[in-house]
């Protein structure tokens, strides 16, 4: 619902919604106010993660506050500011360069620390697109959403309907006998390969990184032209990627791995003269603050006319139960 209401704040009616958090990182593809169930991707990082891996980084750069702790909620807000102040995705600032902090602290008096700072304020944030930097934070897991999520009030649901349907014979209509091994190895091949857990989300061993993800999303849509027009419009939001130049580096990233056949706007004769601008990544849609696109759309929402129809009433809830979530909700249910 999240990235519903961020399309809506952003004034777009279909869009690949990327909102990076603090906790964690989802992605999505929103066609006409609905979030598509099988685009959805949940990634087990976020700003919090680049934070930390910030500070690995300037603890092995001759920190000078030694006395600096995670684990204490003024030093944690400092290394936050400290992240967001200095942390870039722009190539042309590089080398080192000297800046000043000022630690704070209630009956103590302010210390003031000079620092240099090189590399470290663009490898915590290119963390997004090599994961593995991710591990230094702890265990990370990508999640996926099954779309064929069964629902018990429902003994007709999609999820049954698949499992109980027959599978057709596409085989020749003059054999009549069927060799045992072959039908042990489309059962097999039926059955899903990851781990899935009560809330209808599918466990991958592999740590996605943010490009991957997103391509992963725009992959599950249905249609060429769908995933066309997700190419095209990517939106970044949440207050985990608010560096300069991350939108630039994330349609670069993006650009050199979409498929030819999907790739927007006027194409070239050869795919090698692929331009980047054709493809349009937002970090900042409307120039609103990223981190309040959300709470924007969603209130946008609540003042439209169809709003009045998402209501339940007690009656119709004690007859139909969860199947008029199911009808009225303004998301998958």
């Amino acid at each position: 619902m999240d990235h519903v209401a961020a399309a809506f704040g952003s004034g777009v009616p279909s869009a690949c919604v990327v909102d990076v958090g603090d906790q964690k990182t989802s992605v999505s593809c929103v066609e006409d106010g609905m979030s598509i169930r099988e685009t959805r991707i949940h990634l087990d990082y976020g700003g919090s993660d680049v934070t930390q891996v910030f500070y690995w980084l300037l603890r092995r750069s001759a920190f000078p506050y030694k006395q600096c702790s995670p684990a204490s909620r003024l030093d944690a807000l400092l290394l936050h500011k400290l992240k967001e102040t200095y942390c870039h995705v722009d190539l042309d600032t590089c080398g080192p360069q000297e800046h000043t902090f000022r630690v704070s602290k209630p009956h103590h008096p302010s210390l003031q620390y000079t620092l240099q700072l090189g590399d470290e304020c663009i490898i915590a944030p290119l963390s997004y697109f090599n994961a593995s930097l991710f591990q230094l934070t702890g265990p990370k897991q990508s999640w996926l959403y099954d779309p064929y999520r069964g629902d018990s009030d429902d003994p007709l649901d999609t999820g049954y309907l698949r499992e109980t349907g027959r599978k057709r014979e596409t085989a020749d209509t003059a054999s009549d006998s069927v060799d045992q091994s072959q039908l042990d190895d489309e059962v097999d091949a039926l059955e899903p390969s990851q781990s899935q857990d009560s809330k209808g989300q599918i466990k991958i061993d592999k740590l996605l990184s943010l490009d991957q993800a997103i391509l992963h999303s725009v992959d599950q849509c249905g249609s060429d032209e769908l995933k066309r027009k997700f190419y095209s419009c990517v939106i970044v939001v949440g207050g985990g990627a608010k560096f300069t130049g991350f939108a630039t580096w994330l349609r670069s990233r993006l650009s050199l791995q979409i498929p030819y056949q999907f790739r927007p706007g006027e194409w070239p004769a050869k795919p090698y003269e692929f331009r980047p601008e054709h493809m349009e990544v937002v970090t900042e849609p409307r120039e609103q603050d990223p981190e309040v696109v959300g709470w924007k759309g969603a209130c946008i929402m609540s003042c439209m006319e169809s709003a009045g129809e998402l209501w339940i009433r007690p009656a119709e809830w004690r007859t139909h139960g969860v199947r008029t979530l199911r009808e009225k909700a303004a998301f998958y249910w």
